[in-house]
Formats: C-alpha cells, structure tokens, sequence
C-alpha cells in the first residue's frame, strides 16, 4: 500500500510540473507562430479568401445561369419523350402486324387458288417467293426492334426454343446446344404446305381411291429452311391441292398438298400428286422440285415419275453448290465447313408409291471427307464415260473397216 500510494503521488506531481512548465501536450508554442497557411484554421481561411475573389462572382453569374438552362432546354429535346417513343414503338408494331397480314394473303392467292397455281410461269412465282423470303426476314427484324427485351428466364427460355437464323456462327452453335437424337427435334406428325398437322394412316386411305398417286415425304433434318425455287407445275399429273382427310386428332381437315414456299428446320412436309383423268387415268406423273438453303449456296433437285404404262417410277436426288460442280465447289465446301446431303428411299414401288426424301448438313471433318468423296466419285464418272465413248469409237472404226 506504501508503494502504490508513493507512486501515485509521484505521477501527480509530475504532470502538474509539466502542466505549470507548458511541456509535452501542454505545450502551446504553435501559438506564437501562427499563420494563415499553417493555422488550425487554414482550410477555412483559405476557402474564405476564394469565395471573397470575383472569379467566383462570375461562377454565378447571370449570364453562366442562362448558358446552363439552355443547355438543359438542348438536352431535354435531344431526348425521346417516353410516351411519344411508345407511340412510335406501338405504331412500328402494328405497321409490321399489317405486313405480315398482307404477305400471308399474297402466299395464299399465290399457292392456294388453282388457277393461279397453273397460270403463273415458274421464274414469276420463283421471284415471288424471294420477295416474301426478304420481307420476312425485314419483319422479322423490325420486330426485334421494336420488341421489348427483358432478361427474365422464362423468356430466354422461349428465345431458345426460336428456329435460329443461319449465320454461320450462330448455326454452328445452335448446333452445339441442340439434342444429338433426330429423334427429339422432328415433330411427332408431318405437315402440308398450310403448316397443318396430317395423319399418314389416314391419307394413304384417300390416296388409294385414285388409280396413279405418288406420295413425297420430305425431311429437312436441318437447323435452318429450305425454300423453294421452283416445282410449283407438273410435267405430267397435277397436285393435291385440296384433299379431305383427318388429322392426328382424327377430325376431318382439308389439306393442301402442293409444295410449299419452305420447309421449316426439323420439318417432316408431304407432297402428293396424281393423275389426271376420272375413273380412268388419262397421264401419268412427272415432275422436280428444286429447293435451295437459306443463302442459295447448295441446290437441291427432286425429279420423279410415275408412268401410266411400263410401270416406270422412279425418283432422282441430288445436291450441289450454287457455285457449280468441280474443284470450286470443295473449295467453297471448305471454306464454310459445310456440306449437304439429301438421300432418297422408297416404301412403295406400286402405283401408289411412297418416297421419303431427307435432306441433311455435316459441318468440320465430316464436311471435308464428305466434299472429297463425291469429287472423288464425279471424277470416276466422268472416267468411266471417256472409257465408253473410246470403245464405242474403236467400235465404230472397226466395224467400218470390216465394210470396207
């Protein structure tokens, strides 16, 4: 107790020494050199002695408070007014909703009445359809535009179930995201050129009460459409433009079974032809369907016929560049890493038959390996055709020696 209280006495004491001589925190020496610029109060000084100068009278001035407001005035109309630009978006909107009205009436005036369906000439109704391609494409467009984007996930959703437009990129990697099974993306029943389901059970029943039909089952197993360059008239025969039938749900439809402008992606459409003539055939059938992709790079032909004597049917395939057959064409192939096929196969050889007609791209390796086997096989045709037309001359050269 002697000690704590000596120390504390001590500790007392010294501070009230340090306090009587000014020394450590008591000392107050930065009174006697006090400035403006070091003081405890120079900042305020010196925000003082900025106010008080003129420079700052200007800074609000008269003059600098109308440059301000109509700079304000400049800005405010620059910007849209947020129920004008509604208006204008609602406008577009329905402009775009008129467009697409009209170009689905001029489809159906085109491809639907049959006696414009025989009298317009192919290269008109070609020409036709290329403009209802590129204004679908510009509604399309504008609708992006105009449409109003929100980053929910319902409907990203939706926007991934959208058939995506081919630009190489986004095909390829729509491709990347897309089931590997055909199986998943081909929809459960074909349809006509009006987009209607159809039963098959049902229409092989209605086309058998003609003596000659043939029945073409398109497949594009395919991310982007094939659109049609030409067909819409038959060499011999006419379509099926109206035939009642039933739907998968077995109500009675009529269906429309001449070829369609397009053929959507993973799309399974039916064409059906027949003879011309009542009770008895007075023709047989015979004509090609020429499609192209969506870029008109590849070509693809579709010759059939179904004679009324002989019991001549067959069915030609074929897919080729736009840019011709040869060198060129694997060139292109390899410069976009694509390459269509399209196979045939026959279910019926009898005068009803029935063609099933796919069309398929590959992409990379396989698209390589694909364009170097067929000119690998067009250049062993085209040997095969010189060797022939020699022994044919040797023949020839024979047989008039042998004259002579």
């Amino acid at each position: 107790v002697f000690g704590t209280c000596t120390s504390m006495m001590y500790m007392k004491f010294s501070e009230d020494r340090k306090e009587k001589k000014k020394e450590g925190v008591y000392d107050v020496s930065w009174q006697d050199q006090s400035t403006v610029e070091n003081g405890p109060f120079a900042k305020i000084d010196k925000a003082a002695e900025e106010l008080s100068r003129s420079s700052v009278a200007e800074l609000g001035s008269l003059e600098r408070a109308e440059s301000f407001g109509r700079r304000e005035r400049i800005e405010r109309d620059f910007c849209a007014n947020t129920q004008s630009l509604h208006h204008r978006t609602e406008s577009l909107r329905g402009e775009s909703d008129s467009r697409a009205k009209i170009r689905k009436e001029v489809l159906q005036l085109l491809t639907t009445a049959a006696e414009e369906l025989d009298a317009l000439p192919e290269e008109l109704t070609s020409h036709t359809n290329k403009i209802l391609y590129s204004i679908d494409e510009a509604d399309m467009r504008t609708a992006d535009l105009v449409t109003t984007q929100t980053e929910s996930e319902h409907n990203l959703q939706e926007k991934e179930k959208l058939p995506i437009r081919p630009t190489l990129a986004s095909k390829i990697r729509h491709r990347n995201i897309l089931p590997s099974t055909s199986k998943e993306l081909m929809g459960a029943h074909p349809i006509d050129a009006q987009r209607i389901p159809v039963s098959l059970g049902s229409l092989r029943k209605k086309l058998g009460e003609f003596s000659i039909t043939t029945l073409l089952r398109i497949k594009n197993t395919s991310n982007e459409p094939l659109r049609l360059k030409s067909g819409v008239q038959l060499e011999a025969g006419r379509y099926m433009k109206s035939l009642n039938a039933n739907d998968p749900r077995g109500n009675a439809v009529c269906f429309h079974l001449y070829p369609g402008t397009e053929i959507p992606p993973w799309t399974e459409i039916l064409v059906a032809s027949r003879c011309c003539g009542g009770w008895f055939p007075t023709s047989g059938i015979a004509g090609k369907l020429v499609y192209t992709n969506h870029d008109e790079s590849w070509t693809f032909e579709i010759i059939f016929r179904n004679d009324l004597f002989g019991n001549v049917r067959r069915c030609h395939v074929k897919a080729y560049p736009a840019s011709g057959v040869g060198n060129d064409s694997i060139k292109s192939s390899e410069e976009d890493m694509q390459y269509w096929n399209i196979s045939k196969d026959e279910y019926d050889g009898k005068a009803n038959n029935e063609i099933v007609v796919s069309f398929k791209v590959v992409h990379g390796e396989e698209a390589e390996k694909a364009s170097l086997i067929s000119f690998c096989r067009r250049q062993q045709q085209t040997l095969a055709l010189i060797e022939d037309s020699i022994e044919c001359v040797h023949l020839d050269n024979k047989t008039s020696i042998l004259s002579v």
